[in-house]
């Protein structure tokens, strides 16, 4: 009987805990920097994408090609999941 008891108290400290600990973790987002900071010199060329040539490549206005290196997308003639 004393053991069910413990039992059903671990439990319930189990529960309160994990809402809890939820709400703590969510709080604890890493922020990000989302503006370039003043003074910080930005060259920028404005370009269209012209044509998604795979998953991975774009074909620019300026004649150039950008592939996105760390994506692993499909390519045009492979199925995908």
């Amino acid at each position: 009987m004393k053991n069910k008891a413990l039992f059903y108290v671990l439990i319930f400290a189990l529960i309160v805990l994990s809402f809890f600990g939820g709400s703590y973790f969510e709080k604890q987002k890493i922020k990000t920097q989302t503006s370039v900071p003043s003074g910080t010199s930005v060259n920028s060329i404005p370009v269209t994408v012209t044509e998604v040539s795979d998953g991975d490549t774009l074909k620019l206005s300026d004649g150039k090609t950008f592939r996105l290196y760390g994506v692993n997308a499909s390519e045009v003639k492979e199925p995908f999941f």
